[in-house]
């Protein structure tokens, strides 16, 4: 059983998918905070207080941090697997995702990810359409997951 993602297009790729479990609690968070902070028709609410803003932007570092620590070729996985979580490209196209991720040369990687909606969800279907599991990872938990992508 491996613990890393693997995926080859033009390069080796391995990401952990202890990191991915990180990113992906991250996001979600972000996500629940997002969510939290509109009203019913996604408009921003006015009565928003100051410590829910400073928690949502504080949690927005820490993702652009985690996702900004990996190596480039990893942070392109990233967005191939968020393609994928959303039916842009099915898990049998992971190499054509990734060469088109790697061609993409709009802004940074991170970016282009923190502007997804439900990055948290998004990735994790990418990851389980690729055979994996995150349930056996958290950020203090070193657990291997029951799968692992090919």
């Amino acid at each position: 059983m491996s613990d890393k993602l693997n995926g080859a297009a033009r390069h080796h790729v391995d990401v952990s998918l202890e990191r991915l479990a990180e990113i992906v609690l991250l996001a979600r968070q972000r996500d629940s905070d997002t969510r939290s902070m509109a009203d019913g028709d996604g408009a921003e609410s006015k009565s928003v207080e100051m410590a829910p803003r400073r928690r949502d932007e504080k949690v927005m570092h820490e993702l652009r941090e985690a996702i900004s620590a990996l190596p480039r070729d990893e942070q392109v996985v990233l967005i191939a697997l968020a393609w994928i979580g959303r039916g842009d490209f099915g898990s049998h196209e992971f190499d054509e995702a990734l060469t088109r991720a790697f061609d993409r040369r709009d802004g940074l990687p991170a970016d282009y990810l923190l502007s997804l909606p439900m990055l948290g969800d998004v990735l994790e279907l990418g990851v389980k359409s690729c055979g994996a599991e995150l349930d056996g990872y958290s950020a203090s938990n070193s657990a291997r997951p029951n799968g692992a992508l090919q």
